[in-house]
């Protein structure tokens, strides 16, 4: 019968200038991950807000106008996500 998988699990290196995340802080879930493109216009303000955002791992995308759209499609994904994901283990 195989051995059971365990969580993957980060530990401190003592050695290098930057700090490893600890055990009390999870990795970075490609979950979570984004990529987002954002447009410049000539002529636009400042503060001018548009572009286009994907899911890395469901590769869901669209298109934005304003920073309400964008977040509006991080929170429906994240929702979906989390409400899908569980504990996952590697071998």
């Amino acid at each position: 019968m195989p051995a059971k998988a365990q969580p993957l699990a980060y530990a401190e290196d003592q050695h290098a200038e930057s700090t490893l995340p600890s055990l009390s802080t999870p990795p970075l879930s490609p979950e979570w991950g984004f990529v987002v493109q954002f447009r410049i216009r000539e002529g636009q303000p400042a503060t001018y807000f548009a572009g286009r955002v994907e899911h890395l791992t469901s590769g869901r995308a669209q298109r934005f106008n304003d920073q309400a759209e964008l977040l509006a499609f991080l929170t429906e994904v994240l929702a979906q996500s989390e409400a899908s994901t569980t504990t996952r283990y590697v071998d």
